[in-house]
């Protein structure tokens, strides 16, 4: 009996199945990294926004804390810096806040920011926009935390404003005006120290020079010399700036502490010109105190009087109403009335050149 044997044919189903679990595998394994990296990307991209909107919120505390100053500043003084601290912004209005923040300080105290003043104000050089110049200044720095409540990702920002109050003598510069500037001199002119200006300025003339910074609150204009005259024609606008970036537009006003206010239109800037009150002047010793150097009478070295009183006793013709005052603040009073070195002519004499009698008082050299 023959029995014929048939071999077994190998199936490929098995091996389908295997390639068919491996690319499913691969797949998945695929789809959960992109899904991983989508989330990732999402969250960065979420504490990144939330990152910026803190930032935006701690600026806002610091900016508000600064025009609080700055308004104590113009008008007097700055208050102190446990006041100023705790002038928060009001997030309680969802309206307007949206996402709910906590401020605090660098030393993790909440509902407040940080406020480091200096102690004392010190004449000291200026920085940023009035580089150069020296002023009565008071370093102030203002730190905001913010950090955002019941946000899923709650990431703090800190912002950081440094910056001076600075009270700037206007004798500083060269050239200091308060209304629209126009220099066209007629021959070659350097102006060696700053020029600024509160409005704009008309420099298109070939003939200037300028050594210094030449800053405008409006804009500076090299090609005319006046806008305001049909008869001024431009001359090519040729000034010559010695320092690079000169001249500069768009800066901020000079505010001039006028009375206790800060209007500087033109009657009250020549205010600071005139007499100060009666009670508050010299020959009286409280006129030369430093708290009435606003006024800039008192803060002069020497005043010379035309006073009825004068030194109609003790002036070599007898009939001077002439008075001189010096003030020496190394001693008390401070106010000192020099003896007079002068001869009063009354009767000029053509030709004939008359000297003074020159004593300077050895107290006081």
């Amino acid at each position: 009996m023959k029995i014929a044997l048939k071999p077994a044919r190998p199936t490929r189903e098995g091996y389908a199945y295997l390639i068919t679990m491996m690319f499913l595998g691969i797949a998945i394994l695929t789809l959960a990294d992109l899904w991983r990296w989508t989330e990732n990307s999402a969250a960065l991209s979420q504490r990144n926004i939330t990152f910026n909107q803190s930032t935006d919120a701690a600026e806002a505390a610091t900016e508000k804390v600064f025009t609080l100053m700055d308004r104590d500043f113009l008008y007097g003084s700055l208050n102190t810096s446990s006041y100023y601290c705790t002038n928060i912004p009001d997030v309680s209005n969802t309206n307007l806040w949206p996402v709910q923040y906590t401020f605090s300080d660098t030393s993790g105290n909440n509902n407040r920011i940080y406020v480091g003043m200096a102690q004392t104000a010190v004449f000291e050089p200026l920085n940023a926009q009035y580089a150069g110049l020296n002023g009565i200044s008071i370093d102030c720095t203002n730190i905001a935390i913010a950090t955002p409540r019941n946000l899923l990702y709650n990431v703090p920002a800190t912002v950081q404003q440094t910056f001076q109050a600075a009270i700037i003598p206007v004798f500083q510069f060269a050239i200091f005006y308060n209304l629209n500037l126009e220099i066209c001199p007629g021959s070659a002119m350097n102006i060696l120290g700053p020029v600024f200006c509160n409005q704009n300025i008309w420099e298109g003339s070939q003939n200037t020079t300028f050594s210094s910074t030449v800053s405008a609150v409006g804009t500076n204009d090299t090609t005319q010399l006046n806008p305001f005259c049909a008869n001024y024609q431009p001359q090519g606008g040729n000034p010559t700036f010695l320092i690079s970036g000169q001249p500069s537009d768009n800066n901020n006003a000079l505010v001039l502490p006028i009375g206790g206010s800060t209007n500087t239109n033109p009657t009250n800037v020549e205010a600071i010109l005139n007499l100060p009150p009666s009670n508050l002047s010299v020959p009286a010793d409280i006129g030369y105190l430093d708290t009435n150097q606003i006024y800039l009478y008192n803060a002069s070295d020497i005043i010379i009087s035309n006073a009825a009183t004068g030194l109609a006793s003790s002036s070599p013709s007898g009939t001077s109403s002439i008075v001189v005052f010096f003030d020496d603040k190394q001693e008390t009073p401070r106010l000192h009335q020099l003896t007079n070195d002068y001869y009063r002519l009354k009767v000029p004499i053509a030709g004939t050149i008359f000297t003074t009698n020159f004593v300077w008082p050895a107290s006081y050299a």
